[in-house]
């Protein structure tokens, strides 16, 4: 069956390639690739569906403990109205990344269901599909599809045992030297136990050592084993864990004196090295299902041969319900024993908590032809100089800035704020909340966005040869209220070069202007006002000292360039939301310049006439394209340019110049746009698509361009810059 499924026929749903444009992790594990449908479906039609990338910040996706985001969120539909259901067999990938090395993880399909929570469905990891030789896929089946929304977690391995009166064992795939030993009646009744192996190096133990202070005790330890029972024991288990390295493995043993023995097989032994004596011990921590780590007291093992010698393993009794254990090589620091096993205690948590993080660096950059222009990026400490190298090749060299190493959970988010002389406008957001959010996720390297900043006030900081401003970023960790600051850095961004002052010294302004309202236009009103401005200034709200102000910096300055300096202060203190061409006209009107009100008015008209048109040959031009993609339009394209008017003979001639059916639909759809003018509008069209019987292809286009349809082309033209 496997080997069908080889030959089956392909379905690739690619993603916006501009998502990926910094993004080299994505692009190296396929993840452009949205995903891939194998199916033996007859009738399937690639263009009938679709695959959109999903902001995880637009929802709740939240991860548990150990968990990893290896995959875009993405949402794939069918077009069609209502259900497809599907008659043979129909397979869904979804590309992802694969864990760095084998760590004991596997990778599982989630998909939100209606209730808004995320569930994991049945699916098959590491999987391999013929044309995409370097991408590692997770499959599903489907049955029917309307509209679903999946994305690809890793977890750690569980295994599962059923536990009944007899005894038994439970073995870890992840290291089969790793067991639980259940005697005769462990539990009250039958009952399932599953076992978790995350796996602790030495590596991760020297890191570990080198980002938390007061870890220097810690010598090395056992991986973490997570246990899973409903029941409380009733027998000790017995555990077999690897012996943590170190100890009488690393270091050479005292030598021997009077009364001296060989090294007991229950407890611990000292050691000496080159450079510091001291005892090493082993203890045994355990964490409690509400979440607290303690040492358990008067902790005996006893050594297991393994295939490696003799001392590869130990062995330990289980005595309390534990879901989380480790067995950590500690030095002897002190003589009490009561602060030995809170140390102990302490460490574990600590490890358990360095164990969900991932250590990486902050990373600001500009660009060097446009200052302006800001990368922010969140990357591990191992491929930062790799990062600033692809940086460096699409021109993002100045201004670099490298925080210290940050510890970062998965699936935490990343606030940037904008302080001093600095606001990010390339996005919309609430009043109250000025800030970009990213979400880190250490499979994908996601945590980067690319900004373009501007000075609030062109004449602040006069002292300073450069405007400065202050980026702030701070963490948030779900399920945690506290947002800790982790970085702030100084961002610069040169002056314009000052021109030779004709009467006051000003630097050259410029303003983001909306629909006539531009800066001719202004200059041309000005012209016109004459000495009646003061009362118009008044009426457009600015304050009599302000007035008086412009006219001491202008004081021998013609009326026009007195009235334009008043305009301008209007346009930029005004808020975002107020219709300046009606409250400029009120003001013309209350002044008694109705020449100018009706003059400005008309305009206005004749302005939000042409965009009007304008936004309907653009809703036009994309209905094209959505047309023409469909095999069953375009395979009937005569009636549906019949049905549009156009001529016998210009069809006729459009069959005979244009090659496939797809160019003479189109050729067709654009002539009837080039000879109605202004008569061609969306509603003519989607009445001649369904006179052709192509009904969901006209609602599907009416449901897309209904908003646009509607919109008020007021609001569209003061949203134009």
């Amino acid at each position: 069956m496997e080997a069908d499924k080889k030959a089956w026929p392909l379905y690739s749903y690619g993603l916006s390639e501009q998502d990926y444009y910094f993004s080299p992790v994505e692009i190296q594990n396929g993840l452009t690739t949205g995903a891939v449908i194998r199916t033996l479906e007859e009738g399937f039609q690639q263009d009938n569906f679709e695959c959109i990338k999903v902001d995880p910040l637009e929802m709740t996706f939240d991860l548990y403990d150990y968990e990893e985001l290896a995959s875009n969120v993405i949402t794939f539909r069918s077009l069609e109205p209502g259900e497809r259901v599907f008659n043979e067999s129909v397979l869904l990938a979804l590309p992802y990344v694969l864990p760095s090395r084998d760590s004991g993880r596997i990778a599982v399909i989630r998909m939100l269901n209606e209730e808004g929570d995320w569930m994991e469905i049945n699916s098959k990891q590491a999987v391999r599909i013929k044309s995409f030789e370097k991408m590692v896929f997770v499959e599903m089946p489907l049955s029917s599809l309307q509209e679903v929304t999946l994305a690809v977690v890793t977890k750690l391995k569980t295994d599962t045992i059923t536990v009944g009166y007899s005894a038994t064992r439970l073995t870890s795939s992840v290291d089969p030297r790793i067991q639980i030993k259940f005697p005769k009646e462990s539990f009250a009744r039958s009952t399932d136990v599953s076992m978790e192996v995350q796996m602790v190096d030495t590596n991760t133990i020297n890191r570990f050592r080198d980002t938390y202070e007061g870890t220097e005790n810690i010598i090395s330890a056992t991986p973490f084993v997570c246990l899973s029972s409903t029941l409380s024991y009733n027998a000790p288990l017995q555990v077999i864990l690897t012996n943590p390295p170190g100890g009488i493995a690393k270091v050479p043993s005292r030598p021997k004196t009077t009364g001296s023995s060989f090294l007991p097989e229950i407890g611990a032994a000292s050691h000496e090295t080159d450079s510091e004596d001291y005892e090493d011990y082993l203890y045994l921590c355990i964490r409690n299902d509400s979440g607290q780590w303690k040492s358990v007291q008067a902790f005996q093992y006893k050594f297991v041969a393994g295939k490696m010698g003799r001392n590869e393993m130990i062995s330990f009794s289980l005595t309390d319900k534990a879901n989380r254990l480790i067995v950590i090589r500690m030095k002897t620091c002190t003589p009490s024993y009561t602060r030995l096993q809170n140390e102990a205690a302490r460490l574990s948590q600590d490890l358990d908590l360095f164990m969900q993080e991932k250590t990486i660096n902050l990373i600001a950059l500009q660009n060097n032809e446009n200052p302006r222009e800001i990368v922010i990026d969140c990357v591990g400490t191992d491929h930062q100089k790799e990062l600033i190298d692809l940086y460096a090749k699409h021109g993002y060299t100045t201004g670099l800035t490298i925080s210290e190493n940050i510890q970062m959970r998965e699936g935490g988010i990343i606030i940037v704020r904008f302080s001093e002389n600095r606001y990010k406008n390339n996005v919309t957001f609430e009043e109250e909340t000025d800030m970009i959010c990213l979400r880190y996720n250490a499979a994908l390297e996601n945590a980067k966005t690319n900004c373009f900043v501007t000075e609030i006030d062109k004449f602040a900081q006069k002292s300073r040869e450069t405007f400065r401003g202050i980026m702030l970023f701070t963490m948030h960790i779900p399920g945690e209220d506290e947002w800790p600051c982790i970085w702030e850095t100084t961002i610069f961004i040169s002056k314009p070069i000052q021109e030779a002052p004709v009467v006051l010294n000003k630097a050259e302004v410029h303003y983001n202007m909306e629909g006539i309202l531009s800066e001719d236009m202004l200059h041309y009103l000005a012209g016109r006002v004459g000495e009646d401005w003061f009362q118009v200034a008044s009426l457009l709200g600015i304050p009599a000292s302000r007035i008086e102000q412009i006219k001491r910096q202008n004081y021998d300055a013609a009326t026009d360039i007195l009235v334009f300096d008043a305009l301008m202060i209007w346009f930029k203190s005004a808020e975002r939301s107020t219709d300046k061409v009606k409250a400029l006209s009120d003001a013309f009107s209350l002044c008694g310049r109705l020449d100018l009100w009706k003059e400005l008015t008309e305009k206005d008209a004749q302005f939000k006439l042409v965009e009007k048109r304008r936004i309907e040959e653009e809703n036009l031009k994309k209905a094209f394209s959505i047309i023409t993609k469909s095999a069953d339009v375009i395979g009937n394209w005569k009636m549906l340019s019949d049905n549009l008017g156009i001529a016998e003979d210009i069809i006729m001639e459009l069959e005979h110049s244009c090659d496939s059916l797809s160019e003479r639909c189109n050729a067709a759809l654009n002539t009837w746009l080039d000879n109605m003018g202004e008569s061609a509008v969306m509603e003519k069209l989607l009445k001649a698509l369904k006179q052709c019987k192509h009904t969901w292809v006209a609602e599907n286009l009416s449901k897309k361009f209904k908003e646009t349809m509607v919109v008020d082309v007021v609001k569209v033209a003061h949203k134009r810059k």
